[in-house]
């Protein structure tokens, strides 16, 4: 595999069609110099198998540790970030085994730099796309912010150091949390399968509108969050931090919905809008979903996880130079859907073959200047 060079390493991208998936590219030039790299809960996990001799075939063990230092070496040389994410932790806590060496590995990569959650990002894409539809202003946004909850570009030794100074979200939660994300999970998954099922048109891109549809009347709906709205009350304590910030996010993004002039009467104009359907999260949710149903079969059948996947692709792709994901959902993402040329992101996936061309990657990443 070719090393990234410097324009590719700071994750540059040439314009792309559609004006959401440009103005996509051009903000992630601007928002880091440094490569922005995105590992997903495979990845992480193996990471820490490697270093703490959990089990992890003696074959693939030298390979991880490899990538790992390579990556250390990288963050610490301020050539590339890796945020941490939400979404990273809730699906390794379904292991106890491995939750708390996937978050040590992610804390040490990080160095305390996080993505938005993913409920934030969506809320943000939401807004502004409101915006667009009402034909006003953009909020005003340092670019970094749009992703990130810190600028990537501070020296790996600041970022440190910031890290130090507060709490490291997100945090390990207590089992009878994880007891009940495993069964929402479970429920979104059949809930998801409904919709895909449902939008059964032959024309792909007319079923691809179809779940765009749905799923956005179902997360915007009026009573969508009633039990994350029932979280946020004041006098229930956050025992789940974050879901009782993402309970924060949908309720004030009515609020400010109707601060940028978007009345109640226009919702529905609004909710069949290309503004709001072209958003990042959207879009690309859409089209990974409805490509995996039709792809698979029984070499390789829908899972649970594959949700996981999903999120952490259709929220962090557009913001990633880098990005880890299965087998599967590389096929997907490169082979049927060629995302990584439309993002400018270099997709690997687990196979130890992908894992070493992911070190020799990281290892030829060059230092921004300037």
């Amino acid at each position: 595999m070719r090393a990234l060079n410097d324009e590719e390493g700071a994750g540059g991208l040439q314009r792309l069609p559609g004006e959401w998936r440009g103005d996509v590219a051009a903000t992630r030039r601007r928002f880091s110099r440094k490569a922005v790299v995105c590992l997903d809960t495979n990845y992480l996990s193996n990471l820490a198998k490697a270093r703490s001799g959990l089990s992890l075939s003696a074959e693939a063990v030298p390979f991880w540790q490899e990538l790992f230092s390579a990556l250390e070496d990288a963050v610490w040389g301020d050539r590339l970030v890796c945020p941490g994410f939400d979404v990273q932790i809730e699906e390794a806590e379904f292991d106890d085994r491995i939750a708390l060496p996937v978050w040590i590995v992610m804390r040490a990569l990080s160095l305390g730099l996080q993505f938005h959650s993913r409920d934030s990002l969506i809320v943000r894409q939401v807004e502004d796309a409101a915006y667009r539809f009402l034909g006003r202003e953009l909020p005003a946004r340092l670019p970094w912010e749009e992703a990130l909850q810190d600028d990537p570009d501070l020296p790996a030794t600041e970022l440190s150091r910031r890290a130090r100074e507060r709490p490291f979200m997100p945090p390990l939660h207590p089992p009878d949390v994880v007891a009940r994300r495993r069964a929402e999970k479970e429920r979104r998954v059949s809930s998801l399968r409904s919709v895909v099922e449902g939008g059964n048109d032959s024309a792909a891109g007319r079923q691809v509108e179809s779940v765009k549809r749905t799923l956005l009347a179902r997360w915007l709906a009026p009573n969508a969050f009633r039990d994350l709205i029932e979280t946020a009350r004041a006098d229930r304590p956050p025992q789940d931090p974050e879901r009782w910030q993402a309970a924060q996010e949908y309720v004030g993004l009515t609020r400010r919905l109707g601060e940028a002039g978007l009345e109640r009467a226009r919702m529905p104009e609004f909710l069949a809008s290309k503004e709001l359907q072209g958003i990042p999260y959207v879009d690309i949710y859409c089209h990974v979903t409805l490509a995996a149903a039709h792809n698979a079969g029984e070499a390789r059948s829908l899972r649970g996880s594959d949700e996981s996947d999903r999120r952490i692709v259709s929220a962090l792709l557009p913001s990633c130079s880098i990005l880890t994901t299965d087998r599967f959902m590389k096929h997907i993402l490169v082979d049927l859907l060629h995302y990584d040329e439309e993002y400018g992101c270099h997709v690997f996936s687990g196979r130890l073959d992908d894992v070493r061309s992911l070190t020799e990657a990281v290892r030829a990443l060059p230092r921004p200047s300037g």
